[in-house]
């Protein structure tokens, strides 16, 4: 995948889990909306400055920001977002869910020894 294309990925991402407006993201990056809908599209090319302002306003490592995700990140916003929910729980339901929880990242562990 191309640069512009993991930008474009990263950047949207980000955008949708703050759910918010492009003028807003704009805004909150330091970039025009024009430049933010043609970075959101992969059609922009930013120099190296702006690479810089991009991953910061995103809260991302350049590298993350023109790589994309590292591996195993998606397990791991998973597992995350299943200990927010677990956190609502009563605790007795809360205790039986985490022994879950615990045995699926083992299995997940496992895979990636292999």
């Amino acid at each position: 995948m191309s640069i512009q294309e993991n930008v474009a990925r990263s950047m949207r991402r980000v955008r949708q889990e703050r759910h918010i407006s492009i003028e807003l993201f704009a805004d909150e990056l330091g970039i025009t909306k024009t430049s933010a809908q043609l970075y959101l599209k992969g059609e922009g090319n930013p120099r190296a400055d702006t690479l810089e302002l991009l991953a910061e306003g995103c809260g991302l490592s350049i590298a993350e920001l023109v790589s994309g995700p590292s591996p195993g990140g998606e397990q791991a916003e998973t597992l995350l977002c299943a200990a927010q929910l677990l956190s609502g729980l009563p605790p007795d339901k809360r205790e039986a869910c985490v022994r879950h929880v615990l045995a699926i990242a083992a299995i997940f562990a496992g895979m990636q020894e292999s």
